[in-house]
């Protein structure tokens, strides 16, 4: 028996149409085309998994099929039945994203959330600050082969929450109802030892070739952060290329987003510390 079933779990004839993906700071639960089909089978099942976890969840539906009337019924029925049960669900993105964020009459997943009282408009998303650590540490381990893990976290008014010093690099960071900045900043010392890891000598000078490793580790960061972010349906581009501290563009943007949200990741890598600042334009109602 045992055997016949490790036969059938490896042929896939017992899998089901939905998967949930576990996230450090939320859950994705994707749909595939048959979880249509067997709906009302299905509906109590998968809604007892989301009501296992306190984490707020993202949901995906992986088919053109939205475009079928009779499957965006089911579609909105879903949303519905969860929203109303779990009362945590954050939107339903996947490719049908624009029809459900109609109904929301919001601009992109950031005026939803808000719309359904998961996050306010005070609130940086708990998935933005993820995506972010996430784009951080991988970028790092990518570029360097250094293990780099979060060692604190400052969230807040942009007033209030700390501004490292140091070496700084910035992208700004544009959407629907988005729009900031992420900026890494390192001492000369961690840029030294960092950029000697990297360019395999030793590094004694803040050249131009080490400074730019801080523009490089931003541009990093920030195409993997945009991935993510509008595969879960922000709508977000990155408006520009990296500028450092001593760029009028850095002050000008910095400018606009005084008592904005703001939030600062400190990393610890073996060869120092350094920061990633997300910083916001003060936000404004959510879009009708």
């Amino acid at each position: 028996m045992s055997d016949d079933f490790d036969l059938l779990a490896e042929l896939g004839l017992d899998a089901k149409p939905y998967e949930l993906k576990e996230r450090p700071e939320y859950q994705v639960l994707v749909l595939e085309a048959g979880f249509i089909t067997s709906i009302d089978t299905l509906k109590a099942e998968v809604i007892e998994k989301i009501k296992a976890s306190p984490k707020p969840t993202v949901i995906r539906f992986m088919s053109d099929d939205y475009k079928r009337e009779e499957v965006a019924v089911k579609l909105r029925e879903v949303a519905a039945e969860v929203g109303a049960v779990v009362h945590k669900v954050r939107v339903i993105p996947g490719k049908q994203l624009p029809q459900t964020l109609a109904q929301f009459a919001a601009a992109d997943l950031r005026n939803a959330i808000e719309l359904v009282d998961v996050c306010t408009s005070e609130q940086i998303p708990p998935d933005f600050l993820d995506i972010f650590k996430d784009a951080t540490v991988t970028s790092m381990a990518g570029q360097t082969n250094l293990e780099t893990k979060v060692v604190h976290q400052e969230v807040g008014n942009s007033n209030h929450v700390t501004t490292s010093t140091g070496f700084a690099s910035m992208i700004k960071i544009e959407g629907a109802s988005v729009e900031g900045a992420a900026i890494v900043t390192m001492s000369e010392e961690t840029l030294l030892k960092i950029m000697s890891t990297v360019l395999g000598a030793p590094q004694t000078t803040a050249n131009e070739a080490v400074t730019n490793g801080v523009a490089e580790l931003v541009n990093l960061v920030c195409g993997r952060a945009k991935g993510t972010l509008n595969e879960l349906g922000y709508d977000v581009k990155l408006a520009s290329l990296p500028v450092t501290k001593e760029s009028p563009e850095f002050s000008q943007a910095l400018a606009k987003m005084q008592n904005g949200q703001a939030a600062k990741i400190t990393f610890q890598t073996p060869e120092g510390e350094f920061a990633l600042e997300l910083r916001f334009a003060p936000r404004k109602t959510a879009a009708a």
